[in-house]
């Protein structure tokens, strides 16, 4: 029954954020309009479909050290920052883990960057 209820909430979730996804992934506007619980339920989410795959975002190894709760304070805290709207939050996982690898500012900065002028063009 508990499985149930989340697989109905998901769904629920997929139709509040359809409308501002690219093929892959949700964005600011979508991220920004779910409550807190529902950002918790779409990391822990996202975390389990890369449990089961390889771990890695373009090569960087997603971060094991924060819990679901961390990663969506830490991504409400990267879409405050209106150059970063239309990078989906998986690629902020990316930004993330390469902030927990203790990575120099100056990499992190380019990667940013580098998602930026990526997603501004889609």
């Amino acid at each position: 029954m508990k499985l149930l209820k989340i697989t109905l909430l998901l769904l629920l979730l997929s139709l509040n954020i359809k409308a501002d996804m690219t093929f892959f992934a949700t964005k600011a506007n979508p991220w920004n309009s779910l409550q807190k619980f529902e950002k918790f339920v779409y990391i822990v989410g996202l975390m389990d479909g890369a449990i089961l795959g390889d771990m890695q975002i373009q090569g960087v190894d997603i971060s094991t050290k924060l819990n679901a709760e961390q990663y969506v304070n830490r991504i409400d805290t990267f879409y405050a920052d209106k150059r970063n709207m239309n990078i989906p939050v998986p690629y902020i996982l990316k930004v993330i883990s390469l902030e927990q690898s203790q990575v120099s500012q100056i990499t992190i900065q380019k990667v940013i960057f580098d998602l930026r002028e990526e997603n501004n063009q889609i």
